[in-house]
Order: C-alpha cells, then structure tokens, then sequence
C-alpha cells in the first residue's frame, strides 16, 4: 500500500495586466485602469458619449484607426 499525501492549494487568479474601457467620450487619451499605460487614440476615431454599456464608446473607422 503506497502512503497518500494531500495538501491544500490555494491558487489566485490574477487580475488583466491592463484594461482600456475605452468610455472617456472625448480627447485622445485612452486610460488604462488597470496596469497605467495609457494609450493614444490615432486615426479616424469618433468618441460616441452615449454608446458602449457603461457611458461612452470608442468607434474606430476599421481602416485608418488605432
């Protein structure tokens, strides 16, 4: 008969290294609410302050855009 260890294991999940919302609804900024690097909206871009789920939206023009 062969002797059984067990053990507990806690394991954490870890938070997103970063995380763009993207619902600033205006400038060139995108914050980074997580990790701080923030980034800068280049191109065609339209804030939309009245889209997204959670008060504004980024819309890109899915050809200039970045």
């Amino acid at each position: 008969m062969l002797p059984l260890l067990m053990l507990p294991v806690l394991v954490q999940a870890q938070a997103p290294a970063h995380h763009w919302p993207l619902d600033e609804s205006s400038g060139t900024v995108a914050l980074d609410i997580q990790g701080g690097s923030h980034g800068q909206v280049q191109g065609n871009t339209f804030w939309e302050p009245l889209g997204g789920h959670f008060g504004g939206s980024l819309r890109f023009n899915g050809n200039t855009a970045r």
